[in-house]
């Protein structure tokens, strides 16, 4: 079971087991200032929580993955019990292992800083890629060498052949034994520069006052978080031939190409991709706009 808190940061914030179906429960003194109810008697269950997630996954996260922006929680939220699919769970388990993180606080007074430690991600060898995706270990290493040597690869191929699954699988042996993560995001039509780099929003403080922030966006995040870890990182783009390629990407461009450099951003600041970052995105044989010729010249297409 997952435990689903609402509010502005709404999300996955616990898993739990129910250990009882569901019968009359007394609360205890303890729990009776939390209920809403005036009864302390009603049909429940007893849960126990198995762990508390350092990081939720947010229903912004949630809505940018293929599998799980399909959860009932997502599509009508009206309600307390969501049912979740075998498909579901097994995304959102991925989506935990990949947020999962250590937290030590010392208490050294010559430490001033928290320091965050991540647990190593299990190693996932390429024999059991090459089991559950049905490839040969001999393409896999091949594909492999090409992830590594350019830092990106796109997937091209028909519809519906496990573009998307075979993506997440080489990405999982890639952060395998390490301290690194994947990502999923999903591109579309009206998706933009600002929505992938960074933007500047309009605000209100405190005071009232109108002020102007700078908000990175979905790469930006993710490679903020690579930073702060030595692992392989994957991001993966889900269907990257949807959006409009060059008002997306804009300067990133030229990074992808020669990934040593580092740019000014057309808001703020010098960008460089961190070195343990790796792009992989999907795309489908039925596009045949420019494109493919476009992405063909800055990454090694996989067909």
């Amino acid at each position: 079971m997952y435990l689903w808190e609402a509010g502005e940061k709404s999300g996955i914030v616990t898993t739990a087991t129910v250990l009882i179906e569901p019968e009359m429960v007394q609360a205890t003194p303890e729990e009776e200032p939390y209920f809403i109810a005036r009864e302390i008697e009603r049909v429940g269950v007893w849960l126990k929580i198995e762990a508390i997630l350092p990081k939720r996954i947010l229903r912004k996260d949630i809505l940018d993955h293929p599998v799980l922006k399909e959860m009932l929680i997502i599509r009508q939220a009206n309600g307390t019990n969501f049912p979740v699919t075998a498909d579901q769970e097994e995304a959102i388990e991925a989506l935990i292992q990949s947020k999962e993180q250590i937290k030590a606080v010392y208490d050294d007074e010559t430490m001033e800083d928290d320091h965050t430690f991540f647990s190593p991600n299990p190693e996932y060898s390429l024999a059991e890629c090459a089991e559950e995706t049905g490839v040969s270990e001999e393409e896999l290493s091949k594909w492999i060498r090409v992830i590594q040597s350019k830092g990106q690869a796109i997937f091209y191929g028909p519809p519906g052949t496990g573009k998307t699954y075979l993506a997440q699988r080489l990405a999982k042996h890639l952060i395998g034994d390490g301290n690194g993560f994947q990502k999923l995001i999903q591109f579309h039509p009206a998706y933009a520069y600002e929505d992938f780099i960074q933007e500047i929003r309009p605000a209100v403080n405190r005071h009232g006052q109108l002020e102007y922030k700078l908000t990175p966006g979905r790469f930006m995040e993710f490679c903020q978080e690579a930073e702060k870890r030595n692992g392989i990182c994957v991001l993966i783009v889900d269907e990257i031939n949807r959006a409009n390629l060059t008002r997306v990407f804009g300067e990133l461009m030229y990074l992808l190409e020669y990934r040593d450099r580092n740019i000014p951003l057309s808001c703020s600041g010098h960008f460089t991709i961190p070195q343990n970052v790796r792009i992989i995105g999907t795309m489908n044989t039925a596009d045949r706009s420019i494109a493919l010729v476009f992405l063909t010249i800055l990454v090694q297409v996989i067909m």
